[in-house]
């Protein structure tokens, strides 16, 4: 682990932090709390855009701001919009509204695309054998490979617990789809930057390392 790589990705981690509890902190000033509930679609509206360029930019700088293909570029954008797709079928087949609320299933779905796989599209690209390396068997070469994995797998696993307060008969306003599923991916997203950091931060070049055999990190 270089020391240099090593300080970006936990600086990408602690602003992406600052991002997101910022853009939140703003939504709350400009609405108040249970408006955001019902209104959280103008939240997203300024969340989301500011949440992508910075992810983009910052990633490209970390990667070295190495030239990108057209091809490179229209199988970035063929991933995330199959990643879009999938991710709303999946709430659907789970029992989400199929077409009475698409507005707000495409609202969860842009949600895990930019806090999910928009980092990992940023940092994988569109290798085939990276993908599958990562995502499939769970293997990292690097820190920043390391920090999009357990970030996205953060924010699925903050969308599904939020999804499980859902059928809970307690009648309370932000238990309408998608809220709590939306809540709970942004706040699994945010607690994975705080932890992988920290996590990266503490781990010394001797006890946290990657080799050409792909380490394994669980």
């Amino acid at each position: 682990m270089t020391s240099n790589m090593k300080e970006k990705v936990v600086s990408l981690n602690v602003f992406l932090f600052g991002v997101i509890l910022c853009s939140l902190l703003v939504g709350m000033l400009l609405y108040k709390p249970l408006h955001v509930v019902h209104h959280h679609e103008h939240l997203l509206a300024m969340l989301l855009p500011c949440l992508a360029c910075v992810d983009i930019c910052v990633w490209y700088y970390i990667n070295g701001g190495a030239p990108v293909s057209v091809f490179g570029l229209s199988g970035s954008c063929a991933i995330l919009v199959l990643a879009f797709i999938s991710l709303y079928l999946i709430p659907v087949m789970f029992g989400a509204p199929l077409t009475t609320s698409v507005n707000d299933t495409s609202c969860l779905s842009l949600v895990l695309v930019v806090c999910c796989v928009l980092p990992l599209v940023c940092v994988l690209g569109t290798n085939s054998d990276s993908w599958m390396r990562v995502v499939i068997l769970n293997r990292v070469e690097s820190e920043a490979e390391l920090s999009v994995l357990w970030c996205g797998l953060g924010g699925l696993l903050g969308a599904w617990i939020g999804a499980a307060t859902i059928p809970l008969d307690w009648d309370r306003p932000w238990q309408v789809w998608p809220v709590s599923c939306v809540v709970g991916s942004l706040l699994g997203y945010m607690g994975s930057l705080l932890f992988t950091a920290v996590y990266i931060y503490r781990s010394s070049d001797t006890d946290f390392y990657y080799t050409s055999k792909n380490v394994k990190i669980y």
